[in-house]
């Protein structure tokens, strides 16, 4: 399959399908343009592309648009884990509201999250590190499983950061932690997340980041 240069209709349909994922997907936006490294010269796209492309690209930015919409049924295992993505990803409250119902209830027993209650809290909390003392930090999930008598997801995933940014309990330590953490995800019967519950051992993380 050869590839052609992008005319200008093309151009303009593959930018308007890139602003619509910013506003369902900004990951998968963001993913997209830098895998395919187009960019803007005189407002023209200079990227050679495969002439199915556009094909392909509207296929998914309608699939896209049907989960979002519902046309396209989430299962509760589905809804859990876009949630621990979303969430675990730092996008803060804002990008997780769509998977949660309205008092979601957040619970840990650890001293450093203790005195979150909600589940749009603790998404701002992990947020605010990401954008302050923490900065960069990621995540990996390990395992995950679903238990349909409770509609609960279980992740087990391993967080990384390093504290190199300001706004952390001390001045930046340079030390990292690589700290092992559950996720029980309870997704309620309008398919939206009821509770988190979060296992993690709060003391191993502060003291690997020297914060202890």
């Amino acid at each position: 399959m050869h590839s052609v240069r992008m005319g200008r209709n093309q151009a303009i349909a593959f930018q308007g399908l890139v602003q619509e994922w910013n506003g369902i997907a900004p990951d998968f936006a963001s993913t997209l343009a830098n895998a395919l490294q187009f960019r803007h010269r005189q407002r023209r796209i200079q990227r050679y592309v495969s002439p199915y492309s556009m094909i392909y690209l509207a296929i998914i930015s309608w699939t896209m648009r049907a989960f979002v919409s519902g046309e396209i049924a989430m299962s509760k295992f589905d809804v859990a884990t876009s949630f621990f993505h979303a969430c675990e990803g730092l996008k803060g409250s804002r990008a997780c509201h769509r998977f949660l119902c309205d008092d979601a209830v957040f619970v840990a027993q650890c001293e450093a999250i203790a005195d979150i209650k909600s589940v749009v809290g603790y998404c701002d909390w992990m947020k605010a590190n990401s954008e302050g003392p923490l900065v960069g930090c990621r995540y990996e999930i390990n395992a995950s499983c679903y238990d349909e008598s409770s509609s609960t997801a279980l992740i087990f995933a391993t967080f990384y950061a390093t504290h190199t940014g300001e706004g952390g309990p001390v001045p930046p330590t340079g030390k990292s932690t690589a700290s092992h953490y559950v996720f029980a995800i309870t997704v309620d019967e309008d398919e939206k997340v009821s509770q988190v519950v979060k296992v993690w051992n709060t003391n191993w993380s502060m003291a690997e980041l020297g914060w202890a």
